[in-house]
């Protein structure tokens, strides 16, 4: 089971299903929320079962809500809907950019645009959904060798060499899990006041950062004396997967996690678990 700490320290119920087939309806049931945010992870599912799931787990969650009179359901996304973002401009909810098709990478971006589709189409049935196109975060729980963010803290504080593969013009942000955490609740709940059934926004952070100047700013925030590594600092390719928060900003919501706190937040997470 993922994260047992948790599983101790709070009043959690597990209830286990195959998100890929309908969900067991108990007559009568009800709920007030739900967020789904099951979906198979990209690097260990085969695409076309990543896409299956992704739609199907979408669809068969809003059947059981539409059962269970839910006021409001959060769809998670990804900011993957918007495929390349090669300008130096952070996208915007209205960006028609979309993943490539003949892609077999595509999968999870045009997966998740279907299940926002999907969204939309079930809160015309007089259902408040909320598709949130989520970006990159940083802090407990999160993978410390998959995610760059990670990976990069965890070489720092060992002081080993940080090999940055990414050239200068690839570019990321961060928001704190727990910013993340209270964005989720907050659209929630706040959807029941708002007229419109259906919405998407961006959740991440706007303050953009190249990938080797984040290593670098890693090791000062942590006073490491890792060498950092940057063979391809000079390639021309050009990844901007940056968030415009401005639309989930105007609902009254603010995400002021800063970068230096989430290195260190990380830092005493992976120290903790080291111990």
């Amino acid at each position: 089971m993922l994260c047992p700490d948790l599983n101790n320290t709070l009043n959690l119920e597990y209830i286990e299903q195959n998100i890929s087939l309908p969900l067991n309806y108990t007559e009568g049931a009800s709920y007030d929320f739900i967020i789904h945010a099951a979906t198979g992870v990209v690097e260990k599912t085969p695409s076309i079962v990543l896409m299956e799931e992704i739609i199907s787990g979408t669809k068969n969650i809003l059947d059981y809500a539409k059962k269970c009179n839910v006021k409001s359901v959060i769809n998670i996304s990804s900011g993957a809907v918007y495929g390349d973002l090669s300008a130096l401009v952070a996208a915007t909810e209205c960006l028609t950019n979309m993943p490539e098709v003949e892609k077999t990478s595509s999968s999870y971006g045009i997966g998740k645009l279907v299940s926002e589709h999907y969204s939309y189409l079930y809160a015309n049935d007089l259902m408040k959904v909320t598709s949130l196109r989520c970006f990159c975060f940083g802090g407990e729980y999160l993978d410390m060798e998959h995610y760059v963010l990670g990976n990069f803290i965890k070489k720092a504080i060992k002081n080993e060499d940080i090999i940055v593969q990414a050239g200068k013009n690839i570019y990321r942000s961060y928001l704190a899990t727990e910013d993340l955490v209270e964005t989720i609740l907050y659209t929630m709940i706040k959807a029941n006041d708002r007229k419109s059934n259906y919405e998407v926004y961006n959740v991440g952070s706007d303050e953009a950062i190249a990938i080797p100047e984040l290593a670098k700013f890693i090791c000062r925030v942590l006073n490491s004396h890792s060498k950092i590594i940057c063979p391809n600092l000079e390639n021309k390719q050009v990844s901007y997967y940056v968030p415009n928060v401005d639309k989930i900003r105007k609902t009254g919501l603010e995400m002021p996690s800063k970068l230096a706190d989430i290195i260190l937040n990380v830092q005493k997470y992976y120290l903790a678990l080291t111990q």
